[in-house]
């Protein structure tokens, strides 16, 4: 018989960080069950803005607890319950609903690092600080296991919140196989046929992106005129990136404040260069970003900032190509280079380590050494 999991909590069911563990958890062989209560609005939760939302939002939590609580005594018999992401919150009442089974939380980053030290978004020696990280130190003690995707956050995780390392699993983002996958032969093979070579970036404009450090490599590559720069997306970080390519004068940047996600692997396969992540910070060193990930299931040139957690990843052959953190001539040499290359490459058969499908199954083999 197949192993049951129940997919617990208010996780976003459109975010690809769910739904690629519920895919990969069935290909390896698992039947997967949703016990799902919606709260989010929103993929990126630190954008909720004005009192009217928030307490909205905080209200359909409060409801979500006795709907969970209603959803689960329906269930079907299972194995384990899987928290999805973000379930730092739903953690406590999975261990009540579910005890004595096995419970998994996807914690995928840390809650405290992220407000906190990346984004700034409290003081670090203020209240909501302290709550914050005692709120995720307590969804940790109530998982039997808990999922990460790198050990990079790991170790920073293990240590920051005194749990023992025994107790996590590296799971890789990974990519949707189903959208991101190389080109078919019929596919172009050239993203303008003027001769124009695009370099893209896509995100939600947050600190570790380091879109600032991109900004200033197409300031140094405008002399390359068959050159464009395409940022597609806004967030926290948007207007300084925007008054800062003011200040720079630049003429070889296009904004694109939205591109559906079903078209991402086709801009992916036609840009020439695509970006990752350059902030030379504590949290950028410690994350392989889901826009890594995609790019390179598709056959694309990548370049991101070399990194602990970027060395995790098995050899990607042409298709990665990493440069120090934080430094704009070595992002511009380097997209210089590529752009001298042949515009495809083969993907690398290390990336079959983040196929959802090893993905699932390293997921099961966690799971069975729970008992």
């Amino acid at each position: 018989m197949s192993t049951r999991i129940c997919y617990f909590g208010t996780y976003d069911q459109d975010y690809c960080r769910n739904q690629i563990l519920q895919r990969g958890l069935t290909l390896a062989g698992a039947e997967v069950m949703e016990c799902h209560s919606q709260v989010w609005r929103t993929s990126d939760k630190s954008q909720l803005s004005g009192a009217r939302e928030k307490l909205a939002t905080a209200l359909r939590w409060v409801g979500s607890r006795r709907d969970l609580r209603r959803r689960y005594r329906r269930m079907l018999e299972h194995d384990a319950v899987l928290v999805g992401y973000l379930g730092h919150l739903d953690t406590r009442l999975a261990r009540s609903v579910a005890r004595p089974k096995p419970v998994v939380l996807d914690a995928f980053l840390s809650l405290y690092e992220t407000v906190i030290e990346d984004r700034r978004m409290m003081s670090p020696s203020g209240p909501g600080a302290r709550l914050l990280k005692g709120v995720e130190r307590r969804a940790y003690e109530s998982a039997d296991l808990i999922l990460l995707d790198t050990q990079a956050h790991i170790d920073y995780v293990a240590e920051e919140f005194r749990i023992p390392s025994e107790r996590f699993l590296r799971i890789f983002v990974g990519a949707d196989d189903r959208l991101f996958c190389p080109p078919a032969p019929e596919e172009p093979d050239s993203a303008d046929e003027t001769g124009t070579m695009t370099v893209l970036f896509y995100g939600k404009f947050i600190p570790l992106h380091g879109v600032e450090v991109i900004l200033h490599a197409a300031q140094l590559l405008m002399p390359e005129k068959q050159l464009r720069f395409q940022l597609v997306g806004t967030g926290q970080t948007y207007p300084e990136a925007r008054k800062l390519a003011e200040e720079l004068r630049l003429d070889n940047v296009d904004w694109v404040d939205w591109l559906p996600y079903e078209d991402l692997p086709r801009a992916l396969r036609r840009a020439q260069v695509c970006l990752g992540v350059f902030a030379p910070t504590g949290k950028a060193q410690r994350v392989i970003p889901n826009k890594v990930f995609q790019a390179l299931a598709c056959g694309a040139r990548v370049v991101t900032a070399d990194s602990p957690a970027m060395r995790e990843l098995p050899p990607m052959g042409e298709g990665l190509t990493l440069v120090p953190p934080g430094d704009p001539e070595a992002l511009a040499q380097a997209v210089r280079e590529l752009c001298r290359k042949p515009h495809r490459v083969e993907v690398s058969p290390g990336a079959a380590v983040f196929h959802p499908r090893a993905l699932g199954e390293e997921l099961l083999q966690g799971l069975s050494r729970l008992g």
